[in-house]
């Protein structure tokens, strides 16, 4: 262990000593079709190399008649 990984190891920045740590929740978007949770866009959107919005075109496009909503969780 170099000078620098000992002086660093315990250290905290100020927001963890005072007990406040701010963490990302994970946020989904589901297409709802008709009111019925269909898909999560994000990962249908990985899954099939497309952006998140071409995703949802699509599911608009593929789904005529139907009301397709988004919903982020």
């Amino acid at each position: 262990m170099n000078k620098n990984e000992s002086s660093r190891a315990g250290r905290q920045n100020p927001a963890e000593r005072m007990g406040i740590v701010k963490r990302n929740k994970k946020k989904y978007i589901w297409a709802y079709l008709d009111g019925k949770k269909l898909v999560e866009v994000i990962q249908a959107a990985l899954d099939n190399n497309m952006m998140v919005s071409e995703m949802k075109e699509l599911l608009v496009r593929e789904n005529p008649g139907h009301e397709v909503a988004f919903k982020v969780e």
